[in-house]
């Protein structure tokens, strides 16, 4: 077990009525060869690990970062250390990050309804509370934000998709989501609208690859949920909700109108010319 000196000085008094202090302390075991940070890790694997790091997400970390990853990953060794590493691995990534010039990737977009990204936000989800939504890629016009007893049901989506169609008299060019279930029934009609036309109409990917929703949802947990999802903890840090399926209807049935008017207002006031930091 490894204690922090301080902590040794107290155990010492504490248990054992030694008075030491924590000067003291560091010199004895500086005597005795005795260190907290001892038997780091090989060099070469640090080195092996933290260069395959590089390759696969670019210049993205830097040393602090790699250093909590190299932790993570059981290696012990100086946080130094990897910040010479990252120098010869990758000192144009050093380089950039030390001028805040790192290139960041570009969304780009035919033009309105070229592309409509849709998916699903899990933050109020075990209290019942499900959200969905989808925005248009190029004027990031929100398409539809529905609150609902259901995100995880492909019926419920196609709804969705079907309104949206209906209020907009048409269908983009393609969509893009994740892989889950939810999205099966909207990828086999936008199949059927796009028709031979499009290559593919619909696009499967990572929601962290999602960018245009993914952002999307941070301005949305600014502005109305991050307030939603304070309430519902403090209900549940006062055992006012246990998670069982009568307080989840009893959420729904209290919450799901309220949590849809705010989203109403949003998608009215947060217009695309309000959105650039969005860039």
């Amino acid at each position: 077990m490894e204690f922090f000196y301080r902590d040794i000085v107290k155990i010492l008094q504490m248990n054992h009525a030694i008075s030491i202090s924590l000067r003291q302390v560091k010199r004895y075991l500086k005597e005795m060869n005795l260190a907290r940070r001892k038997d780091y890790s090989n060099i070469r694997s640090v080195f092996n690990f933290v260069h395959t790091q590089v390759t696969s997400y670019g210049p993205a970390h830097g040393y602090r970062w790699m250093y909590q990853k190299c932790k993570r990953h059981g290696f012990k060794i100086k946080r130094d250390h990897i910040s010479l590493m990252l120098n010869t691995i990758d000192p144009e990534g050093v380089y950039l990050r030390a001028r805040r010039r790192l290139k960041r990737r570009e969304y780009f977009s035919r033009g309105p309804n070229f592309c409509w990204h849709l998916d699903s936000y899990d933050k109020l989800k075990r209290y019942g509370l499900c959200i969905n939504a989808c925005i248009d890629g190029f004027s990031r016009k929100i398409i539809w934000l529905k609150v609902g007893r259901s995100s995880s049901n492909p019926k419920v989506i196609a709804r969705y998709f079907i309104d949206a169609i209906e209020e907009h008299r048409g269908h983009p060019y393609s969509m893009r989501g994740d892989m889950g279930t939810e999205n099966g029934l909207v990828a086999v009609m936008q199949t059927l609208f796009a028709g031979d036309e499009v290559t593919i109409p619909f696009i499967y990917g990572k929601s962290t690859m999602n960018t245009r929703i993914e952002s999307w949802w941070g301005i949305l947990r600014k502005k109305c949920c991050q307030v939603w999802i304070s309430a519902m903890k403090g209900l549940q840090e006062r055992g006012q909700f246990s998670g069982d399926k009568l307080d989840i209807n009893l959420i729904q049935f209290c919450c799901m109108q309220l949590l849809q008017v705010p989203f109403f207002s949003i998608c009215r006031n947060i217009l695309p010319s309000n959105m650039s930091s969005w860039q």
